[in-house]
């Protein structure tokens, strides 16, 4: 089976970097949040893992990575011994306060524990995880109109 040029660089990153976010046309995103997608998770044995399998992974999740702004991420979790594979949304981060409450809406939209913050190239955790959504929601909403001010 012939693997795509574009699934052996990101086989290269995923132990090279640590991982990778790419688009469909290859390009990763210069800055923003990277929320997964609920469903697209997926995870494979690092010594396990070929070329291979990104291509198949692209193929099954075709349709979403078709789509502007979203990327396929993958990452190498040394403590696990794992690749994790992924779909993601990328969301502006302008550093405004809306921004980070759009972040942290899409976070506990989609499940997800944390999100990849592309300008600090950190990893930032849910403080809303484990709460229902209508607790999550009403506790960001606080916090946006405590910085920024309640709607009018």
């Amino acid at each position: 089976m012939s693997v795509s040029a574009t699934s052996t660089k990101q086989f290269g990153s995923l132990f090279s970097e640590g991982g990778f976010s790419t688009d469909s046309a290859g390009r990763s995103p210069s800055s923003g949040y990277m929320v997964a997608l609920q469903g697209s998770e997926r995870s494979i044995s690092a010594p396990l893992l070929h070329p291979e399998h990104l291509d198949a992974y692209k193929g099954d999740h075709a349709q979403q990575l078709g789509r502007s702004g979203h990327f396929m991420g993958g990452w190498h979790d040394t403590d696990r011994g794992a690749v994790d594979l992924d779909v993601s949304v990328n969301l502006p981060s302008s550093g405004g306060i809306m921004d980070w409450a759009k972040s942290r809406t899409a976070m506990i939209t989609h499940g997800q524990r944390s999100l990849y913050n592309v300008d600090t190239g950190m990893v930032e955790a849910n403080d809303y995880y484990g709460k229902t959504k209508p607790e999550a929601h009403a506790e960001i909403k606080r916090r946006y109109e405590s910085a920024a001010g309640p709607h009018r």
